[in-house]
């Protein structure tokens, strides 16, 4: 009979076992600290360059059209002695007749810049004097701008435009022009003008020939006259007539922290909203302003502040993250033209954990109505 020999399988000691488990539990600790920092990266990294995308895009928007800001074609802009404003004889220097009755009833020089401080009680400085600006400090549009942030409307006419197809014939003509290259509708307000005057006028009806020929209709209801200014031959131009206010307001919207979301908005002279931008919680402006003592920096609300003497302006904006990315809600003054922005400033945000970045820029005034 054979011998049989007996083999032992040795397995891992329970020290070795509870060794390995601390080894793989800390490893594991590791890896999942790495992969969490690299997550708060690459968030904080988008973060910031959503803000700087928007920041860069908004600037340039605001800056093209506030240069824009009294652009009338080859129509000179009037001679203004900035230091005598209040003595402009406008009967006979304003070169340019607004019509439309959406339009205040007032030179165009004096509404094509208007600028506005709003107060924590949501009034506005200076008191406003055409009804739109009226109408935005009641609330009567789909949004109310936020207290404590600024307002700026423009108004200019398009650098694009198009020739009278046939003069005019008497003041109440209709306005013709060959097809509609530059997309004119019922509603639009247009300049109508050549080097020597100018009119705005809002479109009441339009009709194409079948030769695509189109003719504009400027009938008197929605415009205060149907006559304009001169009946304009075919040197005269036409171009769309650009009105628009900025101001920042709350969104009606939440982040997913429950933190108000706040944009940019953008009114047309119809008072229809366009939105901009989210993420911006404030618009502030300062304005260079000419005087007998030389150039002066002051904020709209400042009793000495006329938009008509103003030669340039800082302007700031305020945007904020999407998602939080800081350790602690944020605390920081963030400085802006005219504001400071933060804790016990008369401006202040959210306490969050977003990131907030300022945005600033210079524009000279150059178009002057």
């Amino acid at each position: 009979m054979m011998n049989q020999t007996s083999s032992y399988q040795q397995g891992f000691t329970l020290v070795e076992l509870m060794i390995a488990s601390a080894l793989g539990i800390f490893l594991m600790g590791a890896i999942i600290q790495v992969f969490n920092q690299s997550r708060a990266t690459v968030t904080l990294n988008q973060s910031v360059n959503e803000i700087q995308d928007r920041g860069r895009t908004l600037l340039n928007h605001l800056a093209f059209n506030i240069k824009q800001r009294g652009y009338q074609g080859c129509l000179p802009p009037m001679s203004l002695n900035v230091d005598n404003v209040d003595a402009i004889d406008w009967a006979n220097e304003a070169s340019v007749t607004p019509l439309a009755a959406v339009l205040a009833d007032m030179p165009y020089a004096m509404t094509s810049l208007l600028a506005y401080e709003v107060n924590n009680a949501g009034t506005f400085a200076p008191v406003p004097a055409t009804t739109d600006m009226q109408n935005l400090q009641n609330g009567d549009l789909d949004r109310t701008p936020r207290p404590n942030s600024d307002i700026i409307h423009v108004e200019y006419g398009d650098r694009r435009s198009v020739t009278l197809f046939s003069e005019m014939n008497t003041e109440l003509s209709s306005i013709e022009i060959e097809g509609n290259p530059l997309g004119f509708s019922v509603g639009d307000l247009i300049m109508i003008g050549d080097c020597t005057g100018a009119d705005i006028v809002e479109i009441t009806s339009m009709a194409t020939s079948g030769g695509g020929i189109t003719t504009i209709e400027h009938a008197a209801g929605l415009n205060r006259n149907a006559r304009l200014s001169k009946p304009y031959d075919t040197t005269a131009r036409v171009r769309k007539f650009n009105y628009f206010t900025y101001f920042v307001a709350d969104s009606e919207r939440e982040t997913v922290t429950g933190d108000t979301i706040y944009s940019l908005y953008r009114a047309d002279h119809q008072e229809n909203l366009v939105e901009l931008s989210d993420g911006i919680e404030f618009l502030q402006m300062s304005y260079k302003q000419e005087s007998a003592q030389g150039v002066q920096d002051m904020t709209a609300d400042d009793i000495n502040f006329d938009p008509m003497k103003v030669t340039g302006l800082e302007l700031g904006l305020l945007i904020t993250g999407h998602k939080n990315v800081l350790m602690n809600n944020d605390s920081k003054l963030y400085r802006l033209p005219g504001a400071i922005i933060g804790p016990n400033q008369r401006a202040d945000y959210g306490r969050n954990k977003l990131l907030k970045t300022p945005f600033r820029t210079h524009v000279d005034i150059k178009n002057r109505a």
